[in-house]
């Protein structure tokens, strides 16, 4: 049996605080493709599976330090959506009407999802790999924990503050705003709707990736590992409800709540628990299930 002591609390605190600055970019990712854009994108964990085997690969193969793979798989996710947006996406918004607009994103996605699996398992098999990188113990607060994992931590808080940042303090949040309220008003007054459609898809991707590169480290990888962040961004997409703050907020919540779950009661829970609050917030909240 746990014994539930101070220093276990702080200890779960911390190490929740570090995983859920992660599910925070994920999930701000999520809800910026799908409440500016409308695309429901089930394929959103594959890609930071891409951006975690591709630092892996990276390091393992040409020893390039893990710090500074992210300049590299930033850029590269950028334009891999830029790409796709405009082979995929652009193509389904003139070409859909906007009543089915969702639907088909979904569907692209679904099938978006499993091309990429197949192809990772196939070039990497199935077979789960790790890399240690700064795994050695650092004391914060008189809590042991793994240096990569506070790095981690560090990289998620700077990115979350930087894209805020970016968001409240440019023109990004005028025009998303001018596309949330009115698409057709947004045109009319001269903003370009596949223009920014594209970058903010982008933008999307460029974030996946960074959340990639900061779990590399701290997983077992294998070519599956994308649906449980999957799942993890379409829970905060609902609980965060649109919200910037609230989704950053959900991230922390369902972070310190894998990790209480790990310490208190076993691993083998964990993906529970994202369902039990998943079912726990649709019961609370019934506006969301019309």
């Amino acid at each position: 049996m746990v014994v539930f002591t101070p220093l276990l609390f702080f200890d779960i605190f911390v190490s929740g605080l570090i995983l859920g600055s992660l599910y925070s970019i994920i999930g701000l990712a999520m809800n910026l493709q799908y409440g500016l854009l409308r695309v429901l994108n089930i394929a959103h964990g594959d890609f930071i599976m891409l951006a975690a085997y591709l630092k892996y690969w990276l390091f393992v193969i040409f020893g390039v330090s893990p710090l500074l793979v992210i300049p590299i798989t930033l850029p590269l996710f950028f334009l891999i959506g830029v790409v796709l947006h405009r082979l995929a996406f652009q193509r389904l918004l003139t070409s859909v009407p906007v009543r089915f607009f969702e639907a088909s994103t979904l569907l692209l996605t679904f099938g978006l999802s499993f091309v990429i699996q197949g192809f990772a398992s196939y070039a990497w098999t199935t077979t789960p790999r790790a890399f240690s990188y700064m795994a050695f113990p650092v004391n914060v607060l008189g809590v042991e924990l793994s240096a990569n994992r506070v790095i981690a931590m560090l990289g998620g808080v700077l990115t979350l503050s930087a894209f805020y940042l970016f968001l409240y303090l440019t023109l990004a949040r005028k025009v998303a705003i001018a596309l949330l309220q009115d698409q057709i008003g947004a045109r009319v007054v001269g903003i370009k709707l596949f223009k920014f459609h594209r970058y903010f898809f982008s933008i999307t991707l460029a974030l996946t990736a960074i959340t990639g590169s900061f779990i590399a480290p701290l997983v077992y990888l294998d070519p599956f590992i994308g649906i449980h962040y999957t799942i993890i961004a379409l829970l905060l997409l609902i609980l965060g409800a649109g919200s910037v703050i609230g989704c950053i907020i959900g991230g922390f919540i369902i972070g310190i709540a894998e990790t209480a779950t790990m310490f208190l009661v076993t691993p083998t829970f964990r993906p529970m628990v994202v369902f039990i609050i998943l079912i726990i917030i649709l019961l609370l909240r019934p506006s969301i299930r019309r």
